[in-house]
């Protein structure tokens, strides 16, 4: 898609997205407006230029990706729900499952916007979330991952900057 888009406007595909911003939109697949502009490299211009087009595939991958799934296999984040509820750390979920932590914390994410009774706090301590909270503040709530990941100076992890400002989000909520 990026280089269809790229081709209709005469320029270069990562112009559309870089490489990087794919890569997070294929683990992350986000499928509201607020969760693509969470992927770093999406500002507003760029949500408003491909954001319907792109959410709308992402859609329609996921929506086709789970009809061929077979029932007997299960979602893999149920698999790491079930660790997760054996007290098993994400690093030790990782190892045990042979995945990445990034695919770990990715599954909690996708547990816990699934409804799961997931406590978020637990993998963020308390010092990182006042300093995304302060860099929210500053950054004026930001524009992607990006913008807090360069603004504390690449000190915290973009699943642990997701966890932060899902939980700050969740705060302003109640």
């Amino acid at each position: 898609m990026r280089l269809t888009l790229s081709k209709e406007a005469g320029i270069p595909a990562y112009q559309i997205f870089s490489d990087a911003a794919l890569k997070e939109m294929e683990q992350t697949r986000p499928m509201t407006d607020e969760e693509f502009m969470q992927i770093s490299g999406v500002g507003r211009k760029k949500m408003q230029n491909y954001g319907h087009q792109f959410i709308t595939e992402i859609r329609k991958f996921f929506t086709e990706k789970t009809k061929k799934r077979t029932p007997i296999k299960g979602a893999t984040h149920l698999e790491t729900l079930s660790f997760l509820q054996k007290g098993l750390s994400l690093e030790e979920i990782a190892t045990e499952r042979k995945l990445a932590l990034s695919t770990i914390q990715s599954h909690i994410m996708t547990l816990y916007k699934n409804g799961e009774d997931i406590d978020l706090k637990q993998f963020i301590s308390a010092t990182d979330l006042k300093a995304v909270e302060n860099a929210k503040i500053t950054l004026k709530n930001g524009e992607g991952l990006k913008a807090y990941y360069d603004h504390l100076g690449e000190a915290i992890d973009y699943a642990t900057l997701k966890f932060a400002l899902t939980i700050l989000e969740e705060t302003l909520q109640s």
